[in-house]
């Protein structure tokens, strides 16, 4: 898949766009391989995680408390991993500085 994403992230995204083929091109993949990550996610649970029919795409029961349950956690490691960007961007640490007498003139 384009950008490495676990089908979490599928369902995630999947569950925020009501979509598939919108979810796959949020995600950079096929919507073939949105579905084909949705369908492992659901046999790895033993349940359906949404309703489908050929124009629309809903969550069930199973996967609205899933949704509950994971999207804080997700949000907190996408802020997180801001967080990570953000501070790796700004200078950190001690900035060590010396100079001889002859390049600083006194008055």
């Amino acid at each position: 898949m384009g950008r490495e994403k676990t089908f979490d992230g599928v369902f995630l995204a999947v569950a925020k766009r009501q979509s598939v083929r919108k979810a796959a091109l949020e995600l950079e993949v096929t919507p073939g391989a949105i579905s084909q990550a949705l369908q492992k996610l659901e046999r790895r649970l033993g349940v359906p995680l949404f309703y489908r029919t050929t124009r629309r795409i809903a969550l069930t029961e199973a996967g609205e408390a899933l949704l509950a349950k994971i999207a804080p956690a997700a949000q907190l490691i996408e802020t997180s991993l801001g967080d990570a960007v953000q501070s790796s961007n700004e200078p950190s640490g001690t900035l060590n500085s010396s100079s001889s007498a002859s390049h600083c003139p006194m008055s």
